[in-house]
């Protein structure tokens, strides 16, 4: 009886714990579609100093197009690796960008094709993966 009211703690922890991230996510979305940046860093980032891909996505793309940050293609770079590691598959198309191109990362075409082997593997096409992924930079651009 003890074990299982640990393990329905545990399990009650953890959904409490993703249904916050959940929420702050959608909170940096909002700030962000009202070009609000920085506040959409502070609810990103510390989601993504704790692993979350889509938060770590999100980092990226703000430094990559210096959004409520100073523009830096190092750290979007490493933002997209982390994301990329954590299974994110827009991430994975980015990162092998970065690497294709050598934008903040020393160019490595092996590098390139091994992200990019990962999501083709996925079954996903490149091209509907590359440049924004799930936000929508090219309006919050104009």
């Amino acid at each position: 009886m003890f074990r299982l009211t640990i393990n329905l703690i545990l399990v009650l922890t953890l959904s409490c714990t993703t249904l916050l991230a959940n929420e702050d996510l959608e909170k940096g979305i909002k700030a962000f579609d009202a070009e609000d940046f920085v506040t959409a860093r502070n609810y990103w980032q510390p989601l993504a100093l704790d692993d979350h891909a889509e938060a770590q996505l999100f980092m990226a793309v703000l430094y990559r197009y210096g959004l409520g940050v100073e523009r830096d293609q190092a750290r979007a770079a490493y933002w997209y690796e982390q994301a990329a590691s954590n299974g994110d598959v827009d991430a994975q198309a980015e990162i092998g960008f970065f690497y294709e191109s050598g934008l903040g990362v020393k160019q490595d075409i092996w590098e390139a094709q091994s992200w990019y082997q990962l999501v083709l593997d996925r079954d996903v096409c490149l091209s509907d993966t590359l440049s924004t992924g799930r936000l929508d930079v090219k309006e919050s651009l104009k």
